[in-house]
């Protein structure tokens, strides 16, 4: 309802309702998993006022309404389909923080994304940086051995918000078809372009990333042969190094865009063939040479060992980079 009244100032949501839940929390109104449990006239007077609290706006606007014995059942199928999982997780967490074990954390979506230092309002409801991750786990920064930062070797959006290096033409086009990128919940095509240093290194300043995981190493080399074959593209691919903007040359992402009515433009210093990795490929002197200098172009820059490598879709197909 909030992404259709913005019109042409929409952030490009899924409309999942992520959102609206984080409104919620924040409201503190929200249904926590172990209220599942609760007894029903408990928790039917929980999801009584919460419902009916937003059908009064959905009314206001003509919106469809929601039903509190229709939300009362799907609370009963997710505490049959998930009430086994549902637990004490900072007791469970405590049991295994500061031994031995590893304990691995995945941060979804990009800090770019973050509702603190992202390209607000084209942003999620969350913090989904190192530290908001920690945050959300209860786990304290004192026990991080490690903070690895997850990259392609190209750059997407999906949905609306600031894209310095998007190339809408069919330069983007072949990238988002040999990448395959296309929203995992909505299906929607993902904006796509070259791979941009400026924001990475902002990145990896922010969320003080000590080793790097740079996915799709096989994708942009494909793009590669193919703006090559097809379409005659020598050099094709390309890295972004920084920024015109104001009449003069950037290398950090400007935040008074709006206010100045300037756009940065990306200026390219690195270029870059095509390659082929072989299907056999299983460390990094078997990458051939371009592949390399594309990675150690990255590396360089940005001060930080790529120590992981994607070459392919599935898991096996990761090298393992001994970097001293």
């Amino acid at each position: 309802m909030d992404e259709m009244r913005k019109g042409d100032s929409k952030v490009g949501t899924t409309g999942r309702g992520i959102g609206p839940d984080y409104k919620d929390k924040a409201d503190r109104i929200g249904i926590r998993m172990i209220d599942l449990f609760l007894p029903y006239s408990k928790l039917y007077k929980k999801v009584s006022y919460i419902v009916e609290k937003h059908n009064e706006e959905f009314k206001l606007h003509g919106c469809p309404t929601f039903d509190v014995d229709a939300m009362m059942y799907s609370c009963s199928r997710w505490k049959e389909a998930l009430g086994s999982y549902i637990c004490n997780v900072s007791r469970y967490l405590d049991t295994w923080v500061g031994t031995d074990k590893k304990i691995v954390i995945e941060g979804a979506q990009s800090i770019w994304l973050d509702l603190d230092w992202g390209d607000y309002p084209f942003v999620t409801s969350s913090n989904p940086n190192s530290s908001g991750t920690l945050s959300g786990a209860g786990i304290a920064p004192i026990y991080v051995k490690d903070i690895i930062g997850v990259a392609k070797a190209h750059n997407s959006r999906v949905g609306e918000g600031p894209f310095e290096t998007e190339d809408s033409s069919f330069v983007g086009d072949v990238i988002r078809e040999v990448a395959h990128e296309f929203g995992t919940t909505t299906g929607r095509p993902r904006r796509c372009g070259h791979f941009d240093l400026v924001r990475f290194k902002a990145a990896v300043k922010r969320l003080g990333v000590t080793k790097i995981n740079l996915n799709h190493l096989d994708s942009i080399g494909i793009v590669g042969n193919v703006l090559r074959d097809k379409f005659e593209t020598e050099n094709g691919i390309a890295i972004c190094t920084s920024y015109k903007y104001d009449g003069g040359i950037i290398d950090y992402l400007p935040e008074d865009c709006e206010v100045t009515g300037f756009h940065p433009i990306p200026i390219y210093e690195h270029k870059f063939d095509g390659w082929t990795i072989p299907e056999d490929c299983s460390s990094y002197e078997d990458l051939p040479e371009e592949a390399k200098r594309f990675v150690e172009t990255i590396e360089q820059a940005v001060g930080v060992p790529i120590v992981y490598l994607g070459i392919g879709a599935d898991n096996s197909k990761t090298i393992v980079r001994q970097v001293v």
